[in-house]
C-alpha cells in the first residue's frame, strides 16, 4: 500500500484518501464538499440547519429566502499581505452557494440566523395551523 504524507496534520494517510480529495473539488467554486456540508434536522418547533462556513466572516454571510427556496451564500478571501511571500498556502479562498426548498409547513418570515464558530445555524419556525372545523348544514 503507498501512503503519502500530509503536512497538515502530521498523520500518513492512503493514496486514495488524497485521490478522493482532489475529485471531491468543486470546479465551479473551488471550494471542496467538506466547505459548506450541512445537516438539516426537522423538530416540532421548525428547521434546524447548520452549514459550515469555517474562516468566514459573519459579514460575508448573505441568508435570502426566494419563493420559498433559503438560499446561503458566503465567501472566504484569503489574500498574501502585502510585502509578504507566500510559501505554502493550504487555506484557499472559496465561495459557498446552497439551496434548500422549505416547502409550506415552514414560515419564511420568521427564519433566524447566526455563526459562531465557523457554523450558521438557521432556524425556520412552522407555520402556526390554522385549522378549524366548519360546520355543514343541511338544506
Amino acid at each position: 500500500m503507498v501512503f503519502l504524507t500530509r503536512t497538515t496534520r502530521n498523520e500518513r494517510m492512503p493514496l486514495f484518501e488524497d485521490l478522493r480529495t482532489f475529485f471531491d473539488r468543486d470546479p465551479f467554486f473551488g471550494a471542496g464538499l467538506e466547505d459548506g456540508r450541512a445537516q438539516v434536522r426537522e423538530t416540532e418547533a421548525g428547521l434546524s440547519i447548520e452549514v459550515e462556513v469555517p474562516g468566514v466572516a459573519p459579514d460575508a454571510v448573505e441568508v435570502t429566502v426566494e419563493d420559498g427556496v433559503l438560499v446561503i451564500q458566503a465567501a472566504r478571501e484569503v489574500e498574501v499581505p502585502e510585502g509578504h511571500r507566500a510559501h505554502r498556502l493550504e487555506r484557499g479562498s472559496f465561495r459557498l452557494s446552497r439551496r434548500f426548498r422549505l416547502g409550506s409547513k415552514f414560515d419564511a418570515e420568521g427564519v433566524d440566523a447566526r455563526v459562531a464558530h465557523g457554523l450558521l445555524t438557521i432556524d425556520v419556525p412552522k407555520v402556526q395551523s390554522s385549522r378549524r372545523a366548519i360546520p355543514v348544514r343541511a338544506e
